[in-house]
């Protein structure tokens, strides 16, 4: 009766027993169910196909807006198009001159590209190219920016921490 019973088994009894994954059990109810019930759209289907955009605020570097009458998966999918679009600099490639610290060079180069680095207003990353646009060989003023880090632990206290304030760099278009 409860479908645990050696002997023959049926579908139902069989995959509950045997554990078949829920993607299988909800297949067979689907294709039981027909395909005339998926075909017809929701309410909510509908309305997520002509969603309202209200602009609040429009600045050069800035947009506040009001999405409405619409779907989550739509409003998540506008999120990932516009942290996609964004154009941001990050630490690529490090060199190590000395390390004496318990870390290695590539968790500390890990932990570097972390760091976020922020661009005067003025200037914005529209004063730096590409690397794949740049003509350079290696590295130029145009398409990269070189920090430096030198830090010595003399003080008494047991740990010196090291924030992004000690990265120093030549370039004024970096903050």
């Amino acid at each position: 009766p409860n479908g645990l019973q050696r002997g023959r088994r049926g579908p139902r009894q069989w995959a509950r027993w045997r554990g078949w994954p829920r993607w299988k059990r909800r297949r067979r109810r689907r294709q039981r169910a027909g395909a005339s019930a998926m075909e017809q759209p929701g309410p909510l289907e509908e309305s997520a196909r002509q969603p309202q955009i209200e602009i609040m605020e429009l600045k050069d570097d800035f947009i506040k807006f009001v999405l409405s009458d619409t779907d989550t998966s739509v409003a998540n999918a506008l999120r990932r198009i516009m942290i996609g679009e964004t154009p941001t600099m990050a630490i690529d490639l490090v060199e190590m001159e000395e390390n004496t610290t318990v870390l290695h060079d590539e968790f500390l180069a890990h932990r570097l590209g972390m760091i976020p680095i922020r661009v005067n207003l003025s200037t914005g990353v529209d004063a730096f190219q590409y690397k794949q646009d740049c003509f350079c060989e290696s590295h130029c003023p145009n398409c990269s920016v070189e920090f430096t880090l030198d830090v010595t632990h003399d003080g008494p206290e047991p740990v010196r921490i090291v924030a992004s304030s000690d990265l120093k760099t030549q370039n004024e278009s970096v903050e």
